[in-house]
């Protein structure tokens, strides 16, 4: 039985979180999308486990973040990303090429955007108004 999207005026970030994380990748996926469908669920888990993300994690979805800090932008952006990965047939995803390239392209520039010690994120950030950055950091588990 396929499970429900959870109501986002209800649901906490943590219960989106344990939703897309729960959902398991097909066994006869091919290998490239299993390999990305892990690396997702994983990088969410610990993007919504992170200290910085502590004040937004039991407001419910929909509720504007209380603290909008990179690491609530990068759970919201790889969150959505793996939301997109699972409308994607697993068995082919080439079959979908422009949503299959565009889920790889937002997986690999998140991980652009963890890693990168130059301030991209925390620039990009400021830019849209989220100022919660000073003092956040990833650390080595990213």
């Amino acid at each position: 039985m396929a499970q429900t999207l959870p109501d986002p005026q209800r649901a906490t970030r943590e219960q989106y979180t344990q939703y897309l994380t729960s959902l398991e990748c097909a066994p006869n996926a091919v290998p490239r999308y299993a390999k990305l469908h892990k690396d997702l669920r994983h990088l969410l888990d610990l993007l919504a486990h992170y200290p910085a993300m502590a004040p937004n994690l039991q407001q419910t979805y929909s509720t504007p973040a209380a603290s909008k800090d990179k690491v609530y932008f990068m759970w919201d952006f790889i969150g959505r990303t793996l939301g997109m990965l699972n409308q994607i047939d697993p068995k082919l995803p080439s079959r979908t090429k422009d949503a299959w390239e565009d889920v790889y392209g937002r997986a690999s520039y998140g991980r652009v955007l963890i890693k990168d010690t130059t301030g991209v994120l925390q620039r990009t950030n400021a830019s849209v108004g989220y100022k919660d950055d000073a003092g956040v950091e990833f650390g080595r588990k990213f």
